[in-house]
């Protein structure tokens, strides 16, 4: 992170590495608490294989710490051990032709035998485009979506304790053509109907539904009028007002990372994929006034670089965190690797800390933003270019600060602050 503070007008220091050793040292006191209950707005992801060495679930460390934990069928039954709101991966939209399909939902012997797979006009079946063992399923055949309502409820019963499901790739545009959709208002439409028969089917039977959802159409006739910007997040709005009324929480992956590299978005609309932070920003109190929990799925690295990547993912969050059971996921096995292989807890980062309950809305400090809470402050500066300094009138632990003691940021940092003395604020 190239945050600094600076003691006065004449000295400016930087946040080097070592101020992160302390950061993490210090959280030692978090690390104890955290074992009675779990935190607030925070969540662990791990979709790997087997656990032990092989993908080393044993090796995890405070995992009931997390309020939301999305699990593989291969780690359900730990997960559903823990204090946390347990989900299981859900393959509704791609089903893997392998022999553990019928673990994540409907079957591949199943799906083969029942024509529920997408064909294309050679009669081959439709692939998800990256993934050579995933195909296409018949979204919109009602047959299909009571099927999967029913798969889902057996695996669910299987692991007593689960709370729900995490249902991927539920996607408002075309994936890959087919016969059956051949565009992207054709595959809305089955994606739509696939939604509203199996959330509330699901629901009714007292399960939690998540959804993984995107949205990227740029091909539809009057695109952009009917939907909004594809940079933005507007499309992704559009399409979460569509799905929310039948689930109760809709995750954004890669939310306020760039789609090229993984790095943090910034203000400014000059790059689509890199910047629009302001757009993307606007999801997480949309998405809850939409009733619907806001679960943004990021990761990266677990070093310094990703303490202060994560960091700044999870202040932008707070800043219009509810203060409910919406939470932020940073994977710290590297940019899109949800195996989790290592430690998602980073030694107690301090974007798995809890810093109360809001002290009202966010507010802009000059080109940046900063929201108090009861047990300290987020501070960030989302702009390209311009650093930003931020007075204080408290004081603050981690790097230490008081009201002499301004603090300044520089483009595409932020840090989450507690109230010294850090007195374990944690749950």
């Amino acid at each position: 992170m190239r945050g600094r503070w600076s003691p006065d007008a004449r000295t400016v220091v930087a946040l080097t590495v070592a101020v992160m050793t302390l950061l993490l040292s210090a959280s030692s006191g978090l690390a104890a608490h955290a074992s009675g209950r779990p935190l607030t707005g925070i969540g662990l992801v791990k979709w790997g294989g087997g656990s032990g060495p092989a993908n080393n679930w044993s090796q995890l460390t405070h995992t009931n710490a997390y309020s939301v934990i999305t699990v593989g069928p291969a780690d359900a039954r730990w997960a559903a051990r823990l204090p946390g709101r347990s989900l299981l991966y859900a393959c509704g939209v791609a089903i893997p032709d392998a022999a553990w399909s019928g673990q994540c939902g409907v079957s591949w012997t199943a799906a083969v035998e029942h024509g529920w797979l997408l064909k294309d006009g050679s009669g081959n079946y439709v692939g998800y485009p990256g993934y050579d063992y995933l195909y296409l399923a018949d979204i919109g055949n009602p047959a299909y979506q009571r099927a999967f309502v029913a798969a889902m409820t057996q695996d669910l019963r299987r692991y007593r304790g689960l709370k729900g499901v995490w249902i991927d790739n539920i996607v408002g545009n075309l994936i890959a053509s087919s016969t059956a959709y051949p565009d992207s208002a054709s595959y809305r439409a089955a994606m739509q109907s696939f939604i509203r028969a199996v959330g509330p089917a699901l629901r009714s039977k007292r399960w939690y539904v998540a959804v993984e959802a995107i949205m990227n159409d740029t091909t539809t006739p009057g695109w952009r009028t009917a939907f909004g910007d594809e940079c933005d997040g507007s499309q992704q709005l559009w399409w979460y007002r569509q799905i929310a009324p039948d689930v109760d929480g809709i995750a954004t992956e890669r939310w306020q990372m760039s789609w090229n590299d993984g790095s943090v978005r910034l203000s400014g609309s000059a790059s689509c994929s890199g910047q629009n932070w302001d757009g993307w920003q606007r999801l997480v109190s949309a998405v809850q006034r939409m009733g619907t929990d806001f679960f943004p799925l990021t990761s990266g690295p677990g070093d310094a670089a990703g303490v202060a990547k994560s960091t700044y993912l999870k202040a932008s969050f707070l800043l219009d965190y509810n203060g409910g059971t919406s939470a932020l996921i940073y994977a710290s096995g590297g940019y899109g690797n949800y195996d989790a292989r290592v430690d998602d807890w980073m030694a107690g980062a301090p974007w798995t800390w809890n810093l109360g309950k809001p002290l009202g809305a966010k507010f802009r400090v000059g080109v940046g933003w900063q929201r108090n809470f009861t047990g300290g402050t987020v501070v960030i500066d989302p702009d390209p270019t311009t650093s930003q300094t931020f007075p204080l009138n408290r004081s603050y632990l981690l790097p230490p600060l008081t009201p002499q003691t301004p603090l300044t940021l520089t483009p595409g940092t932020a840090l989450i602050l507690p109230l010294a003395p850090f007195a374990a604020r944690t749950g």
